[in-house]
């Protein structure tokens, strides 16, 4: 072991058996001694400890594992920020339920729909591109002002249009307007 490691290891006198087994098992599972540092603090129970643990563990950068590295945060707050920041939500996202005066209910709830919103945002982008549009920069200011249930509604109406294309031949306005035609391969720009 480092001099460092050691020093800090140390330093874990005051720690009880489980939070000194989190700090030990973050250098097993090949954590920094940086990283470690981020939970090893006998102000956080052991529970909160495995919670950051998990976070660095799982390829969050300690930007991301600060936001909930905080003793106000019971482990089960931890853990749905933990797993908002592992789902691909940005820390900016996260922030909206990071908050101590929310429970753990209330944020997996929070993060649900966030996620979801994400997750329509994306498919509807991918059928846009896919089918409509070669420039997406009007369209993601248009989704981004979007409700969960407005993106829903778009989403039905591109899959409406999606249908239309699978069952026949249609024109899609655009500047300058084009022409599709299914073909067995795909379609192809008349």
């Amino acid at each position: 072991m480092t001099k460092s490691r050691d020093k800090l290891l140390f330093e874990l006198n005051n720690f009880d058996k489980k939070q000194k087994e989190e700090v030990y098992l973050g250098f097993i599972n090949g954590l920094s001694l940086e990283q470690v540092k981020v939970y090893a603090n006998e102000e956080f129970r052991v529970t909160q400890m495995g919670q950051i643990r998990l976070g660095l563990e799982n390829g969050l950068t300690l930007e991301q594992v600060k936001v909930y590295a905080d003793k106000k945060f019971d482990y089960l707050q931890m853990n749905q920020i933990r797993l908002g920041l592992e789902h691909g939500l940005t820390i900016g996202q996260v922030t909206v339920y990071a908050s101590h005066l929310f429970d753990s209910d209330e944020m997996e709830r929070m993060r649900n729909k966030i996620e979801n919103r994400m997750e329509s945002k994306e498919l509807i982008l991918e059928c846009l591109d896919e089918f409509f549009c070669e420039d997406e920069s009007d369209i993601l200011e248009i989704i981004d002002n979007c409700s969960y249930n407005e993106l829903v509604e778009l989403q039905d109406k591109i899959q409406e249009k999606i249908n239309q294309i699978n069952t026949q031949d249609i024109e899609i306005p655009e500047k300058p307007k084009k022409i599709y035609k299914k073909t067995p391969t795909g379609y192809i720009q008349l």
